[in-house]
């Protein structure tokens, strides 16, 4: 997959990677910088994101709660439309359905609406755009 990656980006297709961290001391995550700028995927296209406590990650005690300032990101499964990557965890064989914005994914603008009623507008001073086209 990663050898993939500069061939997308030599045929002008934007690439964005995410990472999720936890702890993790500053020169790992910028090994993984490294990484990404040699790729051909700029600082702007490179996603850190925290641990979110659910799911193993709660059984384990590591992450951040899901009220600490994370911001809606629209996620699609086989099972719908989340309200974050980190929402449909699985316990038990089952996958969460907590953060669900709606069971439909096709065609886009049903699953966009939901997750836009979901999830409202964003608070007043908040950072956060949307990049929806």
């Amino acid at each position: 997959m990663v050898a993939a990656v500069p061939r997308l980006v030599e045929r002008g297709i934007r690439v964005r990677i995410a990472t999720t961290v936890d702890g993790q001391a500053p020169d790992e995550l910028e090994r993984l910088c490294v990484l990404h700028r040699a790729l051909g995927v700029p600082e702007e296209d490179h996603v850190v994101r925290p641990v979110v406590r659910r799911g193993k990650a709660a059984l384990e005690g590591m992450g951040i709660d899901l009220g600490d300032g994370v911001l809606p990101e629209l996620t699609l499964t086989a099972e719908g439309a989340f309200l974050h990557p980190f929402a449909p965890t699985v316990r038990h064989g089952q996958t969460d359905l907590d953060l669900r914005a709606g069971a439909a994914i096709e065609p886009l603008s049903r699953a966009l609406a939901d997750f836009l009623e979901a999830t409202g507008e964003p608070p007043a001073g908040s950072d956060a755009v949307r990049n929806i086209r």
